[in-house]
């Protein structure tokens, strides 16, 4: 208060800055006492799992207790993974190097990476999408935000349902919208699974709580918008809309 004019902008400027300093310093600190929340699980059981290991009876015995020990390790790999690409996806004035990228392509590569784990669930996957479908991106962070949507829509839909994936452009804007037979998400709890370690309903699938919150971290960084409706499959539509766009 009481600034010559002169300094007044220089220390505004400053309080902006200390502003988003705080923030940034408390939400690293909350990202981190989660993280050691939901790391505190899978590594008990690890540790369970290695004793069970160490004790057991026969041949047999320590064959199954080994599947289980390489599945715990598995699961918390998996977790670490999303772990720190929520935090480098989080991260507010993160540098994330933006060029013409093919969404079409992208989502095409994603889908091919999860076909194996849909074959397994004999779930269906759909996919229509033009050749071409260019928008102003980061390759990585689209890749991650696909690869997560279709993880997530394949792992809740039962074995035997349909994922559907479809990309269009219109209107200067690029749009995907990804759909499946699972259990859906009531209304209700539509914006809650933006939110770290919020899982979906409850289906017999133990995953992080990460998926979706990554999702709006790069949908967020890209300036885009999404939505969570019912799908006429039954389960979730998730539609994805970004700027910029064209076919050619």
């Amino acid at each position: 208060r009481g600034l010559p004019g002169e300094i007044a902008p220089v220390a505004h400027a400053l309080n902006l800055l200390l502003v988003r300093l705080k923030s940034a310093f408390s939400t690293q600190s909350m990202f981190v006492a989660d993280a050691a929340h939901e790391l505190r699980s899978p590594l008990t059981a690890l540790k369970l799992q290695l004793h069970l290991l160490e004790n057991a009876a026969d041949e047999h015995a320590q064959r199954e207790a080994l599947a289980k020990l390489n599945l715990g390790v598995d699961r918390a790999t998996h977790l670490i993974e999303q772990l720190l690409i929520a935090a480098r996806t989080e991260a507010a004035g993160a540098a994330h190097a933006m060029g013409p990228e093919n969404l079409a392509e992208i989502t095409r590569r994603a889908i091919a990476g999860i076909f194996p784990l849909a074959q397994s669930r004999h779930i269906k996957l759909d996919c229509e999408a033009p050749d071409h479908l260019i928008i102003a991106g980061n390759v990585e962070g689209l890749q991650i935000l696909m690869r997560n949507l279709l993880d997530n829509a394949v792992r809740y839909t039962p074995q035997g349902g349909i994922v559907s994936v479809k990309a269009s452009a219109a209107d200067g804007s690029a749009t995907i919208v990804v759909e499946d037979s699972g259990p859906g998400i009531a209304e209700a709890d539509r914006q809650r699974v933006f939110e770290r370690f919020v899982r979906g309903p409850a289906t017999g699938q133990k995953g992080s709580g990460l998926g979706l919150a990554i999702v709006k971290n790069i949908v967020d960084l890209h300036h885009a918008e999404i939505d969570l409706s019912d799908s006429p499959l039954g389960g979730l539509r998730v539609s994805l809309q970004f700027q910029a766009a064209s076919t050619a």
